[in-house]
Parts: C-alpha cells; structure tokens; sequence
C-alpha cells in the first residue's frame, strides 16, 4: 500500500487521476503545506520516497500539460461539496 493511501478517500473525485506520484504530493502538500524543495525532504524522511527536486518540477510541468482542466475541474466539484457541510 502506497504511503498516504487512507487518507486519500477524503478528497472526492481525485481519485480519477490514477497517478501515485500525483496522489502522493497532494496529499504530503495539503498534510504538511511548504515548498517543493521542503516537500521532497518530507517524502523522503517521513515515507522513504526517493524524490528527487528536479523530477517534482518536471513531473508538475507534464501534469499541467496533460491533466490541467480535469484537476480544475475536480478542484471546483471538491470545493463545491465542502460547502456543503
């Protein structure tokens, strides 16, 4: 089982995105909020990740080029349900 994989249920609809390095830095960035720099030192201390700074960006930069509205999209459903309650 992946590192972050329990608490992945509770944000709705990004489970479309069937991606593990995706899910994992969402979930490391809304768990502990710093900077992709920091990000990286957590997975790596907290989850034995072997992240690497360069691969992040080049990762968000592939994210963006392919997945970009459909993660809008599932952002505004999301916030839309938090609403909600």
């Amino acid at each position: 089982m992946p590192p972050f994989q329990g608490g992945w249920e509770v944000l709705s609809g990004f489970d479309a995105i069937e991606d593990d390095i995706f899910r994992q830095l969402v979930i490391a960035r809304l768990g502990q909020p710093m900077s992709k720099s920091a990000t990286v030192e957590y997975l790596k201390s907290h989850f034995d990740e072997d992240a690497q700074l360069h691969q992040v960006y080049r990762y968000l930069d592939m994210l963006y080029n392919t997945q970009q509205e459909k993660i809008q999209q599932i952002s505004v459903e999301h916030t839309k349900n938090l609403k909600e309650y």
